[in-house]
């Protein structure tokens, strides 16, 4: 990246695990600051933490589809996949109770 010679000079730092997995980015924040987010992974599941401490953990099924996706404050979301493999239906909560919203959507046959 071009830098003046006065001028302060930033760095992306990144981290990768023994098989080559992202496990840390480190970039610039304000004030001279710097903001790492980690990733985590277990089994199927992958958990990404960002700089603020929220995770949002994403799971899939064992040829590679997303079934469930967890954000932080406890909103996730559910994909159901017929036997050949295509998404059917997918349902959301947006918050927590006692504010749970809940909506799905099918795909029409």
């Amino acid at each position: 990246m071009p830098y003046f010679e006065d001028e302060q000079r930033y760095f992306v730092t990144t981290e990768y695990d023994a098989i080559g997995r992202l496990i840390s980015t480190t970039k610039p924040a304000d004030e001279g600051k710097t903001a790492t987010s980690s990733t985590s992974y277990n089994g199927l599941s992958t958990t990404i933490t960002n700089a603020l401490g929220h995770k949002k953990t994403t799971t899939k099924n064992i040829i590679g589809k997303v079934i469930r996706i967890d954000e932080p404050k406890g909103a996730w979301l559910t994909h159901h996949y017929d036997s050949i493999g295509n998404l059917i239906k997918t349902v959301w909560v947006a918050l927590p109770p006692p504010w749970n919203t809940t909506s799905e959507a099918t795909r029409p046959r």
